[in-house]
């Protein structure tokens, strides 16, 4: 699954997908509305290439790299709140499956 936060807003589930590709990302980048695209201009995402390469594609208008970096470190933005949520997550599953057994 591949899911999407707004981090900005209360880190909040804006959507979530089955599968961890490029391609699943991009497809639902690209249904959404175009205001929702012109109101993205900063992306926190992890090291995974895949949504690097989503982001890349399907938002251009997003600045790369260091703009990113400068952008969390002056605004703030970061992907640590889903990150810490997907940890939480993936924790509870791990306990959850290992009692099913």
């Amino acid at each position: 699954m591949s899911g999407w936060f707004d981090l900005v807003g209360g880190a909040g589930l804006l959507g979530q997908v089955e599968g961890h590709t490029a391609a699943s990302v991009s497809a639902w980048i690209g249904v959404q509305t175009r205001q929702w695209w012109a109101g993205v201009q900063v992306v926190a995402i992890d090291r995974c290439t895949v949504f690097k390469a989503a982001v890349r594609d399907s938002l251009p208008h997003v600045s790369r790299w260091w703009p990113q970096i400068l952008a969390a470190i002056t605004t703030g933005v970061t992907s640590a709140a889903s990150e810490g949520i997907n940890r939480a997550i993936k924790t509870d599953a791990v306990h959850l499956y290992a009692n099913a057994l």
